[in-house]
């Protein structure tokens, strides 16, 4: 290969890819439509879903009474399980087991994480 061969070679070619730039136009259009077309679709969904049906069925709500009254009851269980957690009192006398105040079981199990760790 003369010298000139191989600087030809490394010249760029002088004909433009026709082909290969229409090819990447098309391409290019036709992404652009689809997504185009995909926005159009979700934007048309979401439109019908947020103006939902044109009349609320409130049938399957509860009362106010309902509510009201289950406000109570669940005032009543945290008045017993406030009761137990503060308080002595039999889990089973039979096997002696019993239960003792929340607060108090806390400071048991600290001074007992105290004693531990100062005769390890």
């Amino acid at each position: 290969m003369t010298q000139a061969e191989a600087a030809r070679e490394k010249v760029e070619p002088d004909r433009v890819p026709r082909r290969l730039i229409l090819i990447s136009m098309v391409s290019l259009a036709a992404t652009v439509v689809l997504i185009l077309w995909g926005v159009w679709a979700f934007q048309s969904y979401f439109v019908r879903v947020r103006e939902g049906p044109a009349t609320l069925d409130l049938s399957g709500f509860q009362s106010k009474e309902h509510w009201l009254a289950q406000r109570e009851q669940l005032k009543e269980i945290r008045r017993q399980e406030d009761e137990v957690l503060t308080s002595y009192g039999w889990v089973d006398r039979e096997n002696g087991i019993a239960r003792i105040p929340i607060q108090r079981a806390i400071e048991i199990m600290a001074a007992r994480r105290a004693a531990a760790e100062a005769h390890p």
